[in-house]
């Protein structure tokens, strides 16, 4: 069965750029099955905003004067994160801040 659509239409790539490509991304994500929860999803909100702060590099000192908390809180708060993270330091905690994150396609 022949379609009605012109040729150059039947084979059209959509891009970013089109009016349709927000309404495409949302179905696609609609259809794909969900991922498994974030590890992060363990934290407090609080929690992760301490982890972001850390991802940057700050000490316990400078993200607690951030938060306006005492570096003692955010070093608890650090050994919290590790703990429910199950990591051991800084390093393996994910210097870019995005332990356990999937990025969802670009909208």
């Amino acid at each position: 069965m022949r379609s009605s659509c012109p040729s150059k239409a039947r084979n059209h790539v959509l891009l970013e750029s089109e009016p349709a490509w927000r309404q495409f991304i949302e179905a696609l994500n609609d259809f794909l099955p969900a991922g498994p929860p974030s590890r992060l999803d363990i934290l407090t909100a609080r929690e992760n905003e301490v982890l972001e702060l850390l991802a940057r590099g700050l000490d316990n000192e400078a993200i607690a004067k951030q938060l306006g908390s005492s570096p003692k809180t955010v070093r608890n708060q650090v050994s919290t994160i590790f703990s429910k993270l199950e990591v051991k330091s800084r390093v393996t905690s994910g210097h870019d801040g995005t332990v356990g994150r999937c990025p969802p396609f670009p909208q």
